[in-house]
């Protein structure tokens, strides 16, 4: 309540500052739907390391090789800590679905906690069949690899900021399926699949309709997506917004 009581507070003195900087792009619709001033709002986004989180195929080879699947086996993966917000169960459930129509494909589930001995997944209602299509990895510091290594990258969060899974994944080069939270749609744009949260069939069509597409289809949504984050949500092209910013603010100094 304090919070809010704060935040509405500022509201009445947004009118002071040259500058008001939201790293999300939905909290600033928010911020200026209670009344911040839309002159001063501006929105500049986190950025991603491309040189870190780029395509790999070497990475691919590893990950395949790592759960003991054929080097051509598609893998459809979710990177995220453990917690119902991020609604790994509803990603569970949509790729039991998928698994019906696909069932070569595997998934792969990564994070702080998402073991299959976490009972909070319920694994155990998994039939044996369909559990051994799913690789629950834990928490990994070899994130960039893992991601790489994906043919697919989802987001399944009921809850969401600014989806940095998701931006690593499109710099991995990947075509992606998110829930209509947060800045996911905003920053996916056309590089894949929006759903609305909490609905597995929904999250399940997006991702059949992306692995009915052929490879080079695949790909080429991919490298829109990498080439989209380079341009717009890479460390260089925040840099040059914050010098843009500054110059702006600062004409005298940038002269």
């Amino acid at each position: 309540k304090t919070t809010q009581a704060v935040i509405r507070l500022c509201a009445h003195l947004s009118g002071s500052p040259d500058r008001i900087l939201f790293n999300s792009e939905r909290s600033r619709l928010q911020h200026e739907a209670i009344g911040y001033n839309t002159a001063v709002c501006e929105t500049i986004p986190n950025g991603f390391d491309v040189a870190a989180y780029r395509p790999d195929a070497q990475a691919r080879q590893r990950l395949r090789a790592e759960l003991g699947l054929a080097p051509e086996m598609l893998l459809v993966g979710l990177v995220a800590r453990f917690h119902p917000l991020k609604d790994q169960l509803g990603f569970i459930q949509a790729a039991r679905l998928v698994s019906q129509k696909f069932p070569d494909v595997h998934f792969v589930l990564v994070g702080r906690e998402v073991e299959q001995s976490n009972p909070a997944l319920d694994c155990a209602s998994l039939p044996p069949e369909i559990l051994k299509k799913f690789h629950f990895l834990g928490e990994r510091s070899d994130i960039p690899q893992i991601t790489a290594g994906l043919d697919i990258a989802v987001s399944s969060s009921i809850s969401e900021g600014f989806p940095n899974a998701i931006g690593e994944a499109m710099s991995c080069g990947l075509p992606c399926v998110v829930t209509d939270v947060g800045d996911s749609a905003w920053l996916l744009g056309d590089c894949g699949r929006v759903v609305p949260p909490s609905d597995p069939q929904a999250l399940e069509a997006a991702l059949v309709s992306l692995l009915e597409l052929p490879e080079a289809e695949r790909q080429r949504l991919g490298a829109e997506a990498r080439q989209r984050v380079i341009e717009l949500f890479s460390i260089d092209a925040v840099t040059e917004r914050y010098q843009q910013l500054y110059r702006a603010l600062c004409p005298h100094k940038a002269a």
